[in-house]
């Protein structure tokens, strides 16, 4: 009857050539030869060797690598050597279904095979791979993932031109980086909700958030009822504007080239400067001419409530308000220079207190200053609107 299978190479009983002439106590590895020819034993269980008459075991007295047998200890000189080997090593064909278990496998060799399904958990190394059969997860430096794709070690690297793509067709959402520019784009036309970076920010949709986070201080900031631009990465720094339901505040210079549109109010705890040339107008009309105003209550007899720079302003006129115990006066000042004298003058005075005014006033040129002062009580309440002729 013919054999099943792959026919078994069988070798006959072959005594090793006689290798006790290289023993010097110092040599462990000699090679092996049948009649002067090479021979590959399989495994050192398939070989009887014999030092003094003394056999040898096999895998701890001795090792076989291809054509060389290797001893423990050298064996010495003089000493008599026998060597078998019997038989060759069996191709035993292809192994049956479900026949061969891992500790047959050589575990430190690499395959190379065409294909690779696996039904169970796949774990290389604990923690270096470990794909989740039962939740579909996927884990990079990690032995317990917890997402589809889970990376706790490391960076997520793509080369130039590539980029991360969400969704298919013309309406699918991508991030992709370039020339330090990062482009955002949601699938739908209103971007709402298209990129949520934790449990309350999202990029684009009720709140907005640009941080530094090394200030700890954002750049822009939304919520449900305001809108804040910072001024600097400062933490200290005030928002620049503020937009809450009510109210636009402009804690900053700000600039508006083109038309500045409300149909409300604008409002500001300090001035509101309007295409001003100098420091001491709030708001200029044209290019000479400015308007402000300023109050002060006197703590001496004469006192200077208003200073212009004489060398901004050829004159300025002023309508001023006083009170003081009760009485009330108002007065039309008007006051000009010529570099070295002041000179004023007033009318159109109205007095509470008919014929005694509650303050007078005068003027004076003091270094490069020119200065408007008020007589009159310790107390008094001063309040005027100005408008300067410019230079």
């Amino acid at each position: 009857m013919a054999y099943l299978g792959v026919t078994p190479k069988i070798g006959n009983i072959r005594k090793l050539d006689d290798i006790a002439a290289q023993f010097n106590g110092v040599a462990v590895t000699f090679n092996l030869r049948v009649g002067g020819q090479v021979i590959y034993p399989g495994s050192p269980l398939q070989m009887l060797i014999s030092l003094g008459g003394v056999m040898q075991e096999a895998n701890v007295a001795f090792q076989i690598n291809n054509d060389t047998l290797t001893f423990s200890d050298p064996p010495n000189p003089g000493i008599d050597f026998y060597g078998l080997v019997i038989g060759d090593t069996l191709d035993v064909g292809e192994p049956s279904d479900g026949s061969v278990n891992p500790i047959k496998l050589n575990q430190g060799a690499t395959f190379t095979m065409g294909g690779l399904e696996v039904n169970g958990d796949v774990n290389l190394d604990s923690t270096t791979l470990v794909v989740d059969k039962i939740n579909h997860y996927i884990g990079l430096g990690t032995a317990n993932p917890t997402a589809r794709l889970h990376v706790s070690a490391g960076d997520i690297y793509l080369d130039s031109g590539r980029y991360v793509d969400f969704g298919l067709g013309a309406t699918r959402s991508n991030i992709k980086g370039s020339n330090n520019l990062l482009v955002l784009r949601g699938q739908n036309n209103d971007l709402k909700g298209s990129i949520q970076c934790g449990t309350t920010d999202v990029i684009v949709n009720d709140t907005l958030t640009f941080d530094d986070s090394s200030a700890s201080q954002s750049l822009i900031k939304t919520s449900s009822t305001a809108i804040h631009l910072e001024a600097n990465y400062s933490v200290a720094a005030t928002p620049q504007i503020t937009v809450d339901d009510s109210l636009i505040t402009l804690a900053r210079n700000t600039s508006v080239t083109g038309t500045l549109s409300t149909t409300g109010d604008i409002s500001t705890p300090s001035v509101i400067k309007i295409g001003t040339t100098n420091n001491t107008d709030h708001i200029n009309i044209t290019d000479k001419t400015g308007i402000s105003a300023g109050t002060l209550t006197t703590t001496s007899g004469t006192e200077v409530f208003d200073t212009l720079i004489a060398g901004n302003v050829r004159g300025a006129n002023y309508t001023v308000y006083a009170s003081h115990g009760g009485h009330v006066s108002t007065s039309q000042v008007i006051i000009t220079h010529d570099g070295t004298d002041a000179f004023v003058t007033m009318f159109g005075d109205i007095h509470s207190n008919p014929g005694v005014a509650v303050a007078t006033f005068s003027a004076a040129i003091n270094g490069s200053n020119l200065e408007l002062s008020a007589t009159g009580t310790i107390g008094t309440f001063i309040q005027f609107t100005r408008t300067t002729m410019n230079v």
